[in-house]
């Protein structure tokens, strides 16, 4: 388990679930450190925790596919599933900008039709992340048996 920085009580806490050292992880955490860098202006607590080390905390926390950062502070709790890549995404899952904030390419605000879109394809993703990482929950439990 690494911190990247100190926590504090008005900070946002995530933690970072990721598998090894590999280079998806790599980018995975400095994806998280530029967003928290330029959007959370160092108001933020980030604990990295390897799977393949603490396996056991993968089924503590209920993880089934890795990378994955939970919100803990604020509330509400947030999980993403994903390398973190699509930063306009983590922006607002996270809270920190809003839906209606988003724009597409062309600088106008999205649309209810392109927001389903959008949508379509985050369910879609989000599928083909649990399909990939069933093997890594199964791994996960031979190890703690």
């Amino acid at each position: 388990m690494v911190t990247l920085s100190p926590e504090s009580s008005d900070n946002m806490v995530l933690r970072l679930y990721i598998a090894g050292d590999t280079f998806k992880s790599r980018q995975t955490i400095a994806n998280l450190k530029d967003i928290c860098s330029k959007h959370l202006l160092g108001k933020c607590s980030v604990e990295v925790i390897d799977l393949e080390k603490h396996p056991d905390l993968a089924i503590g926390q209920n993880i089934s596919a890795v990378p994955t950062l939970i919100k803990e502070l604020p509330l509400p709790v947030r999980t993403l599933v994903g390398d973190l890549a699509s930063k306009e995404k983590v922006l607002v899952a996270l809270d920190i900008k809003h839906v209606n904030e988003e724009k597409n390419p062309r600088g106008k605000e999205l649309t209810a039709e392109d927001l389903k879109v959008e949508n379509e394809k985050l369910l879609a993703d989000n599928a083909r992340l649990k399909a990939e990482n069933d093997h890594l929950r199964k791994m996960l439990r031979k190890k703690v048996e």
